[in-house]
């Protein structure tokens, strides 16, 4: 956060949001998801009829509905990240407990080549 909010990507939610309320586990900003979901529907929409692209805030809204979906009725908007979360653990890749063997006939050398001395 410190990085984003030093540059051209801060914003109220970096500022507040994201350490007040995610970072805390806090998650009671005060504007319900439902709400969020129903305006991000509300862009959506305003974008398809005036025939704009938005690939991505169809992607969004997708989100927010399916975060709606899965989260308990009147959940805050900052609760997505709970959504998110657990969608990143279905979706990650397992962990390796231990870096694969490649035979001891297989490992290189990370040393240097030695310089000879001009004499």
């Amino acid at each position: 956060m410190d990085v984003i909010n030093a540059s051209t990507g801060k914003n109220s939610t970096t500022e507040r949001k994201i350490p007040q309320q995610i970072f805390t586990k806090a998650f009671a900003s005060g504007f319900k998801l439902a709400l969020m979901s129903k305006d991000v529907g509300i862009a959506a929409r305003l974008s398809q009829d005036t025939g704009v692209p938005a690939p991505y805030l169809k992607q969004t809204l997708k989100h927010w509905r399916d975060a709606e979906r899965s989260l308990p009725a009147g959940a805050d908007h900052t609760e997505i990240y709970k959504y998110l979360e657990r969608l990143r653990r279905r979706r990650a890749p397992p962990r390796r407990t231990r870096a694969p063997s490649r035979g001891a006939g297989a490992r290189r050398s990370r040393s240097r080549p030695r310089r000879r001395r001009s004499t």
